[in-house]
């Protein structure tokens, strides 16, 4: 279970990578180590194709 924290500094960590060009990247990487649920889609659903 993650904490408003966590889901801080992965919402950070997103937006720099939707600014530096690699959030497509980690996004498939995220689904390749199964880390990928419905935090993630979400943040990058909202940050990537802003």
């Amino acid at each position: 279970m993650t904490t408003i924290k966590d889901n801080t500094v992965v919402a950070v960590f997103i937006i720099v990578l939707r600014f530096t060009g690699l959030g497509y990247a980690i996004f498939i990487s995220l689904i390749i180590n199964g880390r990928f649920n419905a935090v993630y889609t979400w943040l990058y659903t909202v940050f990537y194709f802003w």
